[in-house]
């Protein structure tokens, strides 16, 4: 263990701030003030899901959820998508996304925040990160009304092809009433399995 100035300590490679045992990267004993951090609220392993809710979220702001894995397509082509409160009305988003590599184009999709696809019916390696703003929301009789706006980008490798799709812009929308804080993440079709993680700006 190697000692810093003040009450900072160096041990395998971790730093530890007010503790003599780092078990992490950065180890913090104590209160810790920062502006403009993205803390991860949740981190999960799936294991051939047909999607995955992020639960107990605070509502208005910044989340970003990013991804890595695999999609089993099961023969078809499959949206990965972004769902809060679970929503999936048809006509509540709206949501394109351009891609290039193997083949380009453009797509969209009205069920979800569209992060991006495969092609040729095939499975993927995929990575995906998509940012979202929680805009606020009214209250109405029939609940609260909440606002959405999100972009991101992803990239889905084909196996064994070697083909690859590459979606450097996704861009949506949504407007609904959603019940309860949270965003479920999955394909349109198929499972993914993999790691995924959501994050906020604080």
């Amino acid at each position: 263990m190697l000692k810093g100035n003040g009450d900072i300590y160096y041990l395998n490679g971790n730093v530890g701030v007010g503790t003599t045992n780092p078990q992490v990267k950065l180890d913090v004993n104590g209160d810790l003030t920062a502006d403009n951090i993205w803390i991860k609220v949740a981190g999960v392993s799936v294991n051939e899901s047909t999607g995955h809710t992020v639960s107990n979220l605070s509502g208005y702001g910044w989340y970003k959820v990013v991804f890595q894995g695999f999609l089993s397509a099961e023969g078809d082509n499959r949206h990965i998508l972004i769902r809060p409160g679970g929503v999936s009305t048809q006509g509540a988003y709206k949501s394109f996304v351009t891609y290039a590599g193997s083949s380009s184009g453009s797509d969209w999709d009205d069920t979800g925040f569209f992060v991006g696809r495969n092609g040729w019916d095939q499975d993927a390696q995929v990575a995906f990160e998509y940012t979202l703003f929680c805009a606020g929301g009214r209250q109405e009789i029939t609940g609260s009304i909440w606002r959405f706006i999100g972009f991101g980008q992803s990239t889905f490798w084909h196996i064994p092809s070697g083909r690859i799709l590459g979606f450097g812009q996704a861009n949506g929308y949504f407007e609904g009433a959603v019940q309860g804080y949270s965003l479920w993440i999955g394909p349109s079709g198929g499972t993914i399995s993999g790691y995924l993680a959501v994050f906020t700006l604080q």
